[in-house]
C-alpha cells in the first residue's frame, strides 16, 4: 500500500504526523497518563485526514529520523 511505497517498514516508530509531535521524553515513556495523551494526539491527527490526503510522517528507524 501507500505506506510501503513511502518506505515504511514494520517496527518504524512514528515521531510526528503532519507536524503533530508524538514523542515524549524517555523518562516519561512508562507513564500511562502520558502514553494515553500521546495516543490521543495521534488519533486526533489521523481523524483530521480524509482518504487520499497526503501525509507527512517523521519516522525513527535504524537509529535515525527520516521524513516520508
Amino acid at each position: 500500500g501507500p505506506a510501503a511505497k513511502a518506505g515504511l517498514e514494520e517496527g518504524n516508530r512514528i515521531a510526528s504526523i503532519n507536524g503533530t509531535n508524538l514523542r515524549v521524553a524517555r523518562e516519561d515513556a512508562d507513564d500511562p497518563m502520558i502514553a494515553a495523551s500521546r495516543a490521543r494526539r495521534f488519533q486526533r491527527a489521523v481523524s483530521e485526514l480524509k482518504p487520499g490526503d497526503a501525509v507527512e510522517l517523521s519516522v525513527y528507524a535504524n537509529g535515525r529520523f527520516r521524513t516520508v
